[in-house]
């Protein structure tokens, strides 16, 4: 949801920036009438009665977001190995999760370091079914074997082995009565590479670790409150995802979404949002994944805890539960870095048409050194054409681009044309993410066989400013609830 913050003179801007609405087509011109970003003075603004909703007018819905599952590593991330350790040093709980979301045991390790992976190997299994764990694992030792479960029983393997011959030699030299066995199973070792448990008949393992307080797990050189789930992902490669509470998430995010530095009332603002975005998308990427949300920005950056502390702790505690709502109901939230003046509407940006996603003038951010004041990209027409391909558009060199402007300025469609003759007509957000490019606002220009785009502020435009954020708790001494009540029109925290 936020993109790394830039800072240039604000100056500059006032001179620049009524030259970068220089129409490619009479057409394709920005409304004559469109406001000059970042002239209007904030403190003249009135925080009109209209933007803010009665939260005691409304039964507030509940929402049930208790255990989010976040993926850490999945699709072209996915790995080949998870190594995870106890941030204590103690030892972990290996099981599942059930169709609730509660984890639950099968047995406890003293190992404070577990490597996972997914592996294919030759074994002897043993026709045996045990009572219990406990007499498989004794087995399973006289002949350095592996328990495992199968439909609910405890079984052994005894290898690995290269080839089914190796198998058959081994029942022959031990007269065990057993079979060959060749399947996919997840493998669990300790720190030290001997094998804690496998895994042949599920397609994931959850684990978590043992603590004297509040557990925490080291991956990836971040650490993480909760639990860990792990799936099976195409070849041998595992998708990774941190089950963990929703409030513990919320505190994952806000240091990284927002600099602790910030006003105490931007920072609530924004973990409020956080924590609704997270409730509103639960689920997300369930079907494809396995998991509601991403740690990266197709979600929201979430790092887990190294990079928290009291102030952005206390954010989050300080709002525990509480939601961006509508009449009651949870709202589809978003935010971002900065807007340049003017937010847009939900409809133009993500094709949402809810009320409290009403673009409007933003006049705070001006009244401190915001993100991005003036940036500038250039793209060949046959990048452009490429990326538009990836994106399943067909499409050949770019020769013309006429961007549409909605009523603040914004963009809300752009047409490509090629020398063909064909031409791509496209809406909101999408006809112009494939370009990467940095806001919603910007001019188009044909240049040197290519275009040069040349906008103003960072990120997608709808929903809350983060830097006007920022102004209205810094400059303006506005709280939490005002902030949202002027980003999300008629919506408030509850």
């Amino acid at each position: 949801m936020r993109e790394h913050i830039l800072k240039t003179a604000f100056s500059a801007l006032l001179v620049l920036f009524p030259l970068l609405f220089t129409s490619v087509s009479a057409e394709a011109a920005p409304p004559e009438d469109e406001p000059i970003k970042g002239t209007i003075p904030a403190a003249s603004c009135v925080l009109e009665k209209a933007y803010f909703g009665d939260k005691n007018e409304y039964e507030s819905v509940p929402v049930e977001a208790e255990t989010l599952f976040v993926g850490l590593s999945y699709d072209r991330s996915a790995v080949d190995e998870a190594w995870f350790v106890n941030a204590e040093g103690l030892g972990f709980r290996l099981g599942s999760f059930n169709e609730n979301r509660v984890f639950q045991s099968s047995f406890e390790t003293e190992a404070s370091e577990l490597i996972i992976r997914n592996e294919r190997s030759w074994y002897l299994l043993i026709d045996e079914v045990f009572a219990s764990r406990e007499e498989a694992v004794s087995f399973a030792e006289r002949y350095a074997g592996r328990v495992v479960s199968m439909e609910g029983d405890y079984r052994v393997l005894i290898g690995p082995f290269q080839n089914m011959e190796e198998v058959d030699y081994t029942i022959r030299w031990y007269a065990l009565s057993g079979k060959p066995w060749h399947e996919s199973c997840i493998v669990v070792y300790d720190g030290s590479g001997n094998c804690l448990t496998m895994v042949t008949d599920a397609d994931q393992i959850a684990f978590e670790a043992l603590s004297n307080g509040k557990a925490r797990t080291n991956y990836q050189g971040e650490q993480y409150y909760g639990a860990f789930l792990l799936r099976r992902w195409e070849g041998d490669r595992l998708t990774v995802i941190n089950a963990v509470g929703l409030e513990d998430y919320v505190k994952g995010v806000i240091p990284y979404e927002m600099s602790s530095s910030w006003p105490v009332e931007a920072l609530k603002a924004q973990a409020v949002c956080a924590r609704s975005y997270a409730a509103y998308h639960l689920g997300e990427y369930e079907e494809d994944f396995g998991f509601d949300l991403t740690d990266d920005t197709e979600s929201q950056v979430y790092r887990g805890i190294y990079g928290a502390d009291a102030v952005t702790d206390a954010a989050v505690d300080a709002t525990a539960g509480q939601f961006v709502r509508y009449r009651g109901a949870l709202c589809e939230v978003y935010y971002f870095a900065s807007d340049g003046g003017m937010t847009e509407d939900g409809a133009y940006i993500f094709g949402s048409e809810q009320p409290y996603l009403a673009g409007k003038t933003d006049p705070f951010e001006q009244a401190v050194d915001f993100a991005v004041m003036r940036w500038e990209r250039w793209r060949s027409g046959e990048e452009i054409a490429w990326r538009l391909q990836q994106k399943g558009y067909e499409i050949g060199s770019v020769t013309k681009i006429e961007p549409e402007y909605s009523e603040l300025g914004n963009v809300i469609g752009m047409r490509y044309y090629d020398a063909a003759g064909i031409c791509l007509d496209l809406k909101t957000r999408d006809s112009y993410s494939p370009l990467y490019l940095d806001s919603a606002c910007f001019t188009v220009r044909p240049e040197d066989d290519g275009f040069r785009f040349v906008g103003i502020g960072w990120g997608h435009n709808c929903g809350l400013s983060q830097w006007g954020a920022n102004a209205m708790a810094s400059v303006y001494g506005m709280t939490a609830d005002e902030i949202i009540g002027f980003y999300f029109t008629g919506a408030y925290i509850g």
